[in-house]
């Protein structure tokens, strides 16, 4: 997961696609192929593993740090989108995710049949294992805004 959320964040700091292309290359030279695989179907939007609608997750987020929704309201403009915002509300940590993306995505995908109750509680437990750049990523597929976002070179 780590590297899937650092090649993210390295493709939106870019939109030359020879350095797109050059990440691409370095990101799929260091993982597993099958991960490598799921990384460009995530990224191409032809995978999807949305868990909850963005305002759902950022709910959920809201009500567990005890936020007021003014405030977040008042906030969600400097931290990018919705769901950008959210995941910024949780408390810092030093964790980094252990699962690799593939492992990841299976997670993610079963939790489309269990409650809403036990899904939203595997939801924050993820986050609160994940680095903040990760969270960042995971959020977004769970909402499902990171698919369609670039144009893939």
């Amino acid at each position: 997961m780590k590297q899937f959320a650092e090649l993210c964040i390295d493709l939106e700091r870019t939109s030359h696609e020879s350095v797109q292309q050059h990440l691409f290359g370095r990101y799929t030279s260091a993982v597993p192929s099958s991960d490598a695989e799921t990384a460009m179907a995530l990224l191409a939007g032809s995978l999807s593993v949305r868990v909850m609608r963005p305002r759902d997750l950022a709910d959920l987020l809201i009500n567990y740090t005890n936020t007021t929704r003014w405030l977040f309201e008042q906030c969600r403009g400097l931290g990018g989108t919705l769901v950008d915002t959210a995941v910024l509300l949780l408390p810092k940590t030093t964790s980094q995710c252990q699962l690799q993306l593939g492992e990841l995505i299976d997670w993610l995908s079963s939790l489309r049949g269990v409650s809403k109750e036990s899904q939203s509680a595997a939801i924050i437990e993820l986050l609160n294992m994940c680095s903040v750049q990760e969270r960042t990523t995971l959020a977004r597929l769970l909402a499902e805004t990171l698919a369609g976002e670039r144009r893939l070179p």
